[in-house]
């Protein structure tokens, strides 16, 4: 291949690359409506993959008037255990492919790099989820945390605290 054509080629490929890029940046914020919607969905998809271990528990011999709450907790965990690793292991393959937990694949938004970029793998879980859940569990600041990081959509740019920190954003697909 002579000098020219690899030129040629080089400047193809760039201006795929910026064509791309213009795409993703000018893709459109994901409504905060739709966001909201995509967390609650998340939420009841989550509770769903509880049902079958409860079942499973209950149908064991599972007491669930159990007056000791910690043990009664212990128990449906247990028996859920297999069914919440089946639900992050699905989040996780489509968070890792396509930027999307299960609603937000069903409500076509998916979470991006700021640039528009692809998110990677690791930001996107140590940033957006592990930190962000981490510092959820702080006695009394995680709840206050909380409600400031969800009333941060509100601002102007639609990002919340999770999503600075891992400098994200959440758009339309």
């Amino acid at each position: 291949m002579s000098n020219n054509d690899e030129q040629v080629n080089t400047a193809l490929q760039s201006e795929q690359h910026d064509e791309i890029n213009m795409l993703s940046d000018s893709a459109e914020l994901a409504s905060r409506g739709t966001r909201l919607g995509a967390a609650f969905l998340d939420t009841f998809i989550l509770v769903l993959f509880f049902i079958p271990g409860l079942v499973i528990f209950s149908l064991m011999g599972g007491d669930f008037s159990n007056p000791d709450q910690a043990q009664l907790m212990k128990n449906i965990y247990t028996y859920c255990a297999l069914f919440i690793i089946i639900y992050m292991v699905i989040n996780g393959v489509l968070l890792y492919k396509y930027g999307q937990t299960i609603a937000k694949r069903l409500l076509n938004i998916k979470i991006v790099r700021t640039d528009g970029e692809r998110i990677g793998f690791k930001r996107l879980l140590g940033l957006r989820i592990v930190l962000i859940q981490l510092l959820y569990q702080v006695p009394v600041v995680g709840f206050l945390f909380m409600i400031v990081n969800v009333l941060f959509i509100f601002r102007e740019d639609q990002r919340c605290i999770h999503d600075l920190i891992a400098n994200t954003k959440v758009v339309s697909t």
